[in-house]
């Protein structure tokens, strides 16, 4: 997976913008909707979305009592 760039947006829902690095070194061509790389985006959002569970806290946010 480390020949594409995945870039998602918090603003843009269902969007986002997935570069196949080694043969578009330029970013010219968004293969998001491709439905030959639909494989490729599903690895690399789920890989995300663990790597992000792994970088929440496991604990609740600490409240002051005042």
């Amino acid at each position: 997976m480390e020949d594409y760039k995945l870039t998602t947006y918090n603003v843009l829902p269902g969007y986002g913008d997935l570069f196949d690095r080694k043969n578009d070194p330029h970013e010219f061509n968004n293969l998001w909707y491709d439905e030959n790389y639909k494989d490729v985006r599903f690895e690399m959002l789920n890989k995300l979305y663990h790597e992000n569970l792994q970088a929440q806290s496991w604990y609740p946010a600490k409240q002051a009592l005042t």
